[in-house]
């Protein structure tokens, strides 16, 4: 299929290639591209798609945790507060906390968020972030 082709190639499509690609293409492109990828390419890809502030909040969240899991979190911290202060639930937080909390900005970032964003999520994602933060911190420190 088209979307894996260019995501195991490491290709950033054109506009005209992705056209008529749903929801779902998306977040199939997102997850199969390397979590290596460059600056220079996750910022191409949010030039031209429009993908930190995507209004689907699942391809938003794809791009994201690419962005967190390639160690390049710092570039759309706005947007990772955002969407996490916005959609809440179980599966963004625990996955984006974990990726966010490999490096010692992200676990300060990761803080900073749940600070200011815990009061909306179920008490479940609040633990699963309170564990990732505590986790970041004792691999950091060791």
């Amino acid at each position: 299929n088209a979307v894996a082709k260019y995501a195991n190639d490491g290709i950033v499509p054109s506009k005209q290639a992705t056209g008529k690609w749903t929801g779902a293409q998306w977040v199939l492109y997102l997850e199969l591209l390397k979590r290596t990828i460059s600056v220079s390419k996750l910022k191409l890809l949010d030039k031209r798609f429009g993908l930190a502030n995507a209004s689907n909040p699942n391809i938003r969240y794809s791009f994201l945790l690419l962005a967190a899991e390639s160690g390049h979190e710092r570039l759309f911290h706005k947007q990772t507060a955002d969407l996490l202060t916005t959609y809440g639930n179980r599966g963004f937080v625990h996955h984006m906390f974990g990726a966010l909390c490999k490096s010692k900005p992200g676990t300060r970032q990761a803080e900073k968020i749940y600070a200011g964003a815990k009061s909306g999520w179920h008490p479940i994602a609040q633990g699963d972030a309170r564990r990732a933060i505590k986790n970041g911190k004792k691999k950091l420190a060791a």
